[in-house]
């Protein structure tokens, strides 16, 4: 695997070119528009592909720069509006979540106070956004899963997104967070604006061809099938019920996250068998804290743990879950 710094080199280099092509276009910095689709000429971008909004989840990069190669090779060729942005070069380069302030709750901030990084990012990146159909942003985990997994905040759009671009990846639904308020993911943002946007959380962070792979996958599907895609969302938009509903029926895999879990104290850990998609049943065992066992109130499995220590430590604001507990549902 190149290196960090090797492959932003190649990022720049790959990108120059895209921008030299008749229908390339740079649009905010690390950030280009192909414009394939000839009937929306510039007025709308049908798809935007983002990696690397936080800088140690590296896949997003080399993503990005595979889509350009098959673009320049004539392997692709999009016949829509497609961006590409990366998220967060300077993380990158520092090989950190992010410099001062998350990015992915960084969006929609009221603009006289954008003091941090981050926040200047999203401001450019939300100038995208605002204007995009539907987007997939490439996440990893910060610590192991068992299985690639859709996050979305539920729209009947964003369902059927990820539904058409991989029906047997699961989807967790995060119920909160569809309020107009600061602080919001760039996929809530893209959902305000009209389009539908889904994350994408590919595995653990760092460079897995297995990772690359599903996600060139999920991409291509995206744009060499898009007015397929556009065609079901004209259907399913008329009706009351329809391909989701269906959907509920044949693929069992719609998560909603159930609860939260508090860590009753800094003074324990999670049991460091307990990883992304583990399999919990209520009253099961998640870890010790001073001695005593906290345990599972629900049925589900197990979503973004975060241990206080040992393994695979992830730094903790002592105001989030140590990890959330996500159960099937068949209706929504």
């Amino acid at each position: 695997m190149k290196s960090i710094v090797e492959e932003l080199t190649r990022f720049d280099s790959l990108m120059e070119k895209m921008i030299a092509l008749e229908k390339g276009e740079k649009i905010i910095s690390d950030g280009l528009c192909y414009w394939g689709n000839e009937k929306k000429q510039k007025e709308r971008i049908d798809l935007t592909l983002m990696g690397a909004v936080h800088g140690n989840e590296i896949i997003g990069l080399f993503i990005l720069c595979e889509l350009f190669e098959k673009i320049l090779k004539g392997d692709l060729q999009p016949k829509i509006n497609v961006a590409f942005i990366l998220g967060n070069r300077e993380a990158l380069k520092q090989d950190v979540r992010f410099t001062e302030k998350d990015l992915n709750r960084s969006f929609q901030k009221n603009k006289k106070h954008a003091s941090s990084h981050e926040e200047r990012r999203a401001h450019e990146i939300e100038s995208i956004l605002e204007k995009t159909s539907f987007l997939v942003d490439f996440h990893q985990t910060q610590t192991p899963t068992h299985r690639a997994f859709f996050v979305l905040n539920y729209t009947r759009k964003s369902h059927l997104w990820a539904r058409f671009l991989n029906p047997e990846i699961p989807i967790i639904n995060f119920k909160e967070g569809m309020k107009r308020e600061e602080n919001i993911t760039s996929t809530i943002f893209t959902n305000h604006a009209g389009g539908a946007g889904i994350t994408l959380e590919l595995g653990e962070k760092g460079f897995e061809e297995k990772q690359l792979e599903k996600a060139l996958k999920v991409a291509l599907q995206g744009i060499n099938s898009f007015f397929e895609m556009e065609e079901k969302w004209s259907i399913v938009e008329k009706k009351e019920t329809g391909f989701i509903e269906e959907s509920f029926k044949h693929h069992h895999n719609f998560y909603c996250i159930v609860e939260k879990v508090e860590a009753p104290s800094e003074e324990g850990d999670l049991h460091h068998d307990i990883i992304n998609f583990s399999p919990v049943k209520k009253g099961d065992a998640l870890g010790v804290f001073e001695g005593e066992e906290l345990v599972s109130l629900h049925d589900g499995v197990v979503i973004f743990p975060k241990y206080n220590k040992g393994r695979d430590k992830v730094k903790r604001d002592k105001k989030d879950p140590i990890c959330s507990i996500a159960s099937v549902v068949d209706h929504f």
